[in-house]
């Protein structure tokens, strides 16, 4: 079967010479990409109305205020429903594809037994923040703690996959529901992961395909975990979105839940005392464990 495949680029602020070769790395493979843009800057619409100009197959979609990564992913993806895409590609604004991405991951989708039952495709990926230069490999939930997928198979079924790179089934999305636009940032691939298979839809992690992405602004290893760095501002939806999703995702064990509530704090921790603003990280992670608690989500209001 041929799937027509869409991408969906949501953008903020972009480091435009990067984004230019983000959107020229996947204009050959795919039919159409959607650039939802969060930025609301006039100077920032006109340089990508620039580079729309540049891409035949682009179309660009200026939001008036940022509304989240999320709702932004929706907006994108729902337009590509709506012209008839099967799949949809998501991506972040600086994640550069393989000539042959497409094509090795639609292989990847055409060898499973049940594509049907498939939310989601996606590669590995290598943490640019990391020396290692090894792929971050797949994870399971298994009672409260993440453990990495130990199979050696090329595809293997994993418990969730970042959203840059995720190829999404379309018709598994109209089944299983949109993004969660409530939590606006951080953890919003993982909580539609987990929700496609509490629909009984499986999410697929190919070994044999790997891109490379950057999470956050660094890195810091504390024993043998590695914690990626970020702004206060983000660290506040990291935590709160950790905690609300532990509290209120009923359709996750608890003991998954308890799991994500311990790494949520975790979190506060490395991130209050590691990151280069340390008084003001905890001020922003304590805020966000006390709206998580509450399920005061959205936005964060300044």
């Amino acid at each position: 079967m041929a799937y027509d495949i869409d991408a969906v680029f949501v953008t903020y602020r972009p480091d435009f010479s990067v984004f230019e070769q983000a959107l020229n790395s996947i204009k050959n493979q795919v039919r159409t990409i959607y650039i939802v843009d969060n930025s609301a800057s006039a100077d920032v619409a006109n340089k990508l109305r620039a580079l729309e100009a540049n891409v035949p197959n682009a179309r660009l979609l200026l939001l008036e205020s940022n509304v989240g990564i999320a709702k932004a992913q929706n907006i994108g993806m729902a337009k590509a429903m709506a012209q008839g895409a099967h799949l949809s590609l998501l991506s972040d604004q600086d994640t550069i594809y393989p000539h042959d991405y497409v094509a090795n991951m639609l292989e990847n989708y055409r060898s499973l037994d049940d594509a049907d039952r498939l939310a989601a495709i996606a590669p590995d990926f290598q943490e640019e923040n990391k020396a290692s230069g090894e792929g971050e490999g797949f994870f399971e939930l298994q009672g409260v703690n993440s453990v990495k997928v130990a199979s050696t198979q090329s595809l293997v079924e994993v418990a969730q996959v970042i959203a840059s790179g995720m190829i999404i089934n379309n018709a598994a999305l109209a089944h299983v529901g949109m993004m969660d636009e409530a939590l606006f940032i951080d953890w919003v691939d993982f909580e539609w992961c987990w929700r496609a298979r509490a629909h009984g839809y499986r999410i697929i992690g190919c070994r044999n395909v790997v891109i490379r992405h950057t999470l956050g602004d660094g890195a810091v290893t504390v024993g043998a975990k590695t914690y990626s760095l970020h702004t206060p501002q983000r660290n506040y939806y990291i935590v709160r979105n950790g905690i609300a999703i532990a509290l209120g995702k009923k359709y996750l064990g608890a003991g998954v839940r308890f799991g994500i509530f311990l790494k949520s704090l975790r979190y506060m921790v490395a991130f209050s005392m590691f990151g280069d603003q340390h008084l003001k990280n905890l001020v922003y992670c304590c805020r966000g464990f006390a709206h998580g608690v509450i399920g005061r989500l959205g936005p964060l209001e300044s």
